[in-house]
């Protein structure tokens, strides 16, 4: 089968999205999963590729990515950089015609690294400091002439949907909450009249600029149930993260940087309760009232989205108000830790057998339960991930064994703290854990052996005692 072409049909998952996934604010459900499920089957890696290339091996692949993994720590790199210089790596060898050398590993690696830092960096390191880190087996000129070669070689196909990727979005699905906005936004737009004073008493306010009026009516009765306990959230989910988020200023927005714009607040009759807002946020920030699937409606904050006053037609993916809306929200400590778990699989060349979301949904399987409801999430049956769960589950137990309870999220300085999980970190001893899993690996396949030689004994027996009867 040619690399790089669809896989065969009998790994082909569902294709309508979990019922998890139907968030307009994530897009249409429908094509975002669809679009997901094509690019995880159309790249595909060559399991049998070092039968092929006689000079490198397993171990060489290995200790390559243990070396990156390292480098894309201590340059603070995300994640997911690391996972797309895993996957240029694996294509690129395993289209070459050519026998690799292994010398020219660390070169290939470097210029991996090199071309996803392009890809998902802001600020990309430059070649130059990556070639420091080989301590002079690349040069800079090298990796700039086999960069170009790597992309051709690879199709200038560089955003594929890692294994990574998959689990952050398994993960804010399986936390993800339904907020059903409590009150109603009313906003017009226009020009306040010239006997109108200013909100704010400001003398300096100019006649015939574009102002806005803005009120939140209560959708519900005056219930003390209907309150956030904002003590008692923080009790009830220690892992979650808070969703609010610094946002741009009204004058960011989509109505006009040259716009000023007057917020003034209007009490209408029959209103249960009427706050006024001030736009210090031109999106709206969901508060939470607690964690799960209960049916409970959720309040919206006083604050409201102004960046589409104006506008018509809204896209699948805007979020307004009385809109029906989910917010995901990432366990960023539990997904440090099955990201560590899923870097260590990822070093073993018997990841290349499985599709990324299978390696995702396998990790997610051992580490959570009930099993139901995660296939139902992933769109894989057991029975289609069971080598992909069997293979996770020895990297599951070394990792727990060797590394300390609760993976922290790591503490830098120079990164924001909502963006500290997706830093990439290093695990030490990452080949003697390679080590002991595949020993692992072994006493489970004798084991096995030795039950199947029992059974078909037994079998065997029954059989002849039988036939002695007859």
């Amino acid at each position: 089968m040619k690399i790089g072409h669809r896989t065969p049909p009998r790994h082909k998952r569902a294709t309508d999205p979990p019922p998890q996934f139907d968030s307009s604010d994530l897009g249409s459900p429908q094509k975002v999963w669809s679009l997901l499920c094509e690019k995880d089957e159309k790249l595909r890696r060559d399991p049998h590729v070092f039968s092929r290339q006689k000079k490198i091996n397993a171990k060489m692949r290995a200790m390559l990515l243990d070396w990156l993994m390292d480098v894309c720590a201590d340059k603070q790199l995300h994640r997911e950089t690391f996972h797309l210089c895993i996957d240029y790596i694996d294509r690129f060898i395993a289209l070459s015609d050519h026998q690799m050398q292994p010398q020219r590993l660390q070169l290939f690696g470097s210029t991996a690294l090199v071309i996803a830092s392009k890809v998902e960096e802001i600020y990309p390191p430059k070649i130059a400091e990556i070639a420091e880190y080989t301590d002079g087996c690349c040069s800079e000129a090298d990796i700039r002439g086999i960069e170009e070669i790597m992309l051709e070689k690879l199709d200038w196909t560089c955003y594929p949907v890692t294994a990574v990727h998959w689990l952050a979005l398994f993960m804010q699905l399986m936390s993800t909450d339904e907020v059903i906005p409590a009150q109603r936004v009313v906003i017009s737009a226009g020009k306040r009249p010239l006997d109108t004073p200013s909100l704010n008493g400001d003398s300096s306010f100019i006649v015939g600029k574009p102002s806005l009026e803005v009120s939140i009516e209560s959708a519900l009765p005056n219930d003390e149930n209907n309150q956030p306990d904002d003590a008692q959230r923080v009790e009830s989910r220690p892992f979650v993260p808070s969703v609010s988020s610094p946002c741009p200023s009204p004058s960011s927005s989509a109505v006009g940087e040259d716009v000023q714009l007057e917020v003034s607040s209007v009490v209408f009759a029959g209103a249960s309760r009427v706050r006024r807002i001030s736009f210090s946020c031109a999106y709206p920030r969901m508060q939470l009232c607690h964690i799960g699937s209960s049916p409970r409606v959720l309040l919206h904050t006083t604050r409201a989205d102004i960046s589409y006053v104006g506008h018509n037609s809204y896209s699948s993916g805007h979020i307004y108000p009385d809109q029906r809306c989910t917010v995901p929200k990432l366990m960023r400590g539990e997904f440090v830790r099955m990201a560590a778990i899923l870097d260590l699989a990822m070093l073993d060349s018997g990841c290349l057998r499985f599709r990324y979301s299978e390696l995702a949904t396998a990790v997610v399987l051992c580490c959570y339960e009930p099993e139901h409801l995660i296939c139902q999430l992933t769109g894989f049956s057991p029975e289609k991930v069971r080598d992909a769960r069997a293979y996770i589950e020895p990297f599951v137990r070394v990792f727990d064994l060797n590394e300390p309870t609760g993976t922290a999220i790591p503490c830098l300085a120079d990164v924001p703290h909502g963006d500290r999980h997706n830093i990439q970190t290093y695990t030490p001893k990452c080949l003697e854990h390679l080590e002991t899993v595949q020993q692992i690996r072994k006493e489970t396949e004798s084991r096995r052996k030795a039950v199947e030689l029992r059974v078909a004994a037994r079998v065997r027996k029954r059989k002849f005692g039988s036939a002695m009867n007859l």
